[in-house]
């Protein structure tokens, strides 16, 4: 009986150790996934920043065009000439 016992004991420890090895192995796979989540939201990220730049440097030239385009309508005299 007692070894009978004993051999239900060493199946239920190798069974837990097991069960922890797989349950470490899924953890690792889930934070390497997360960090290349993580990567790719960075690139995407520094991607819309560039994008974000040009907009921003487009909108400051067509601000100065308009800006132009409005001083020259207010000037009356030279309109009138």
């Amino acid at each position: 009986m007692r070894v009978l016992a004993l051999g239900v004991g060493a199946l239920l420890v190798l069974g837990g150790s097991v069960a922890v090895v797989l349950a470490d192995q899924q953890r690792e796979l889930a934070v390497e996934q997360a960090r290349d989540e993580v990567q790719r939201l960075q690139s995407e990220r520094d991607a819309e920043r560039a994008a974000n730049l040009t907009r921003t440097e487009r909108l400051a030239d067509l601000r100065v065009a308009i800006a132009a385009q409005e001083d020259q309508l207010a000037d009356t005299t030279g309109f009138l000439e």
